[in-house]
C-alpha cells in the first residue's frame, strides 16, 4: 500500500512559515523528551518500497531527475522487508540551495514499519547497511526550556542549509502525524510518551518560485515539526497559531529561506 507524506507543522518561532502552513504556539509537549535535531534538506520528497517508489504526490509522473532514486530503489528494493517505506529526499535536481558535498542523491530521514515509525537509531543502521546517508544531526539531547532557547538562537547559512527537522528520538505511531484532534478526543499523548516529543525543523528555504496548492488542514497531531525563514512561499501572512496543548504532533519544521 503506498502511503503520502504527511505535512509537518512549523515551529512558533519559524519566520518562513506562510498563511497556508500550520504552526503551534507552544513546545510544552516535548518537555522531558529526547529529540534530535537533524538538517532539512532542499530536496524532492520521496518514499522508496520493495516494489516502487512515489514522490510526494503518490501519482507522481515519471521525470528524467527521479532516475537515479529509481535506480536506487531497483538495487535496495529486494532488501526493504514487506510493510516497510524509506522516507526521504532525491537530490539530484538542484532546487534553491547549491550542494556541492552531497554523500549521495538520495538521503533517508524516516523509516516506517506499517503505521510505526522507526526510532532515530534503527533508522540510521537500518539505512546504513543499505547504504543511505542520514541528513546531519545539529543536536541531541532532552528537550527542556534551555533545549528551546539554543534552538530559538540556532543561526544557519541560508545559502547553504534549508533548515532543520525536529522529532522524537524514539519511534512513534502514524496517529502521532496524522490530521489534528483536539486533545482529550481520539488518541492523546503525554510528554512521557514518543507521540508526545514534537520534532521540529528550521529549515532557511530559499525557493522563489514553488507554490502549494494544498488545501490548509487542521493542526497535524504529529511526531515531527520544523521552522522556516521568513518571507518562505509566496504568503506574507502569518499561519493559524493553535493554542497550546489543545493540539498535540509529534513532529515539527521551522522556515528561514525565501521561495
Amino acid at each position: 500500500m503506498r502511503t503520502h507524506y504527511p505535512r509537518t507543522p512549523h515551529l512558533p518561532w519559524s519566520p518562513g512559515a506562510t498563511s497556508d502552513d500550520v504552526r503551534l504556539a507552544g513546545l510544552r509537549d516535548l518537555t522531558g523528551t529526547e529529540v534530535v535535531v537533524t538538517e532539512k534538506l532542499d530536496g524532492e520528497n520521496t518514499t522508496l518500497y520493495a516494489d516502487g517508489l512515489h514522490a510526494r504526490s503518490l501519482d507522481s509522473a515519471h521525470h528524467p531527475s527521479r532516475g537515479r532514486v529509481k535506480a536506487l530503489q531497483g538495487r535496495i528494493g529486494p532488501r526493504i522487508p514487506a510493510g516497510r517505506r524509506i522516507c526521504g529526499e532525491n537530490m539530484f535536481a538542484r532546487h534553491s540551495i547549491p550542494y556541492e558535498d552531497l554523500a549521495s542523491h538520495f538521503y533517508g530521514f524516516a523509516v516506517w514499519d506499517g503505521d510505526h515509525c522507526l526510532g532515530w537509531d534503527r533508522t540510521v543502521a537500518f539505512l546504513r547497511d543499505l547504504g543511505i546517508p542520514t541528513p546531519p544531526v545539529l543536536w541531541r539531547g532532552v528537550f527542556d526550556a534551555r533545549a528551546e532557547r539554543t534552538l530559538r538562537a540556532l543561526r544557519l547559512d541560508t545559502g547553504r542549509q534549508e533548515g532543520y527537522v525536529v522529532r522524537p528520538a524514539e519511534g512513534f505511531p502514524a496517529a502521532a502525524f496524522s490530521p489534528g484532534t483536539p486533545s482529550g478526543t481520539g488518541t492523546t499523548a503525554t510528554a512521557s510518551t514518543p507521540s508526545a516529543a514534537a520534532p521540529c525543523c528550521s529549515t532557511p528555504c530559499t525557493r522563489r518560485t514553488r507554490t502549494s496548492s494544498r488545501s490548509r488542514r487542521r493542526s497535524p497531531r504529529c511526531s515531527i515539526c520544523c521552522w522556516v525563514p521568513a518571507g518562505c512561499a509566496t504568503g506574507t501572512r502569518s499561519p493559524p497559531t493553535r493554542p497550546a496543548g489543545t493540539y498535540r504532533t509529534a513532529v515539527y519544521c521551522c522556515s528561514a529561506g525565501f521561495r
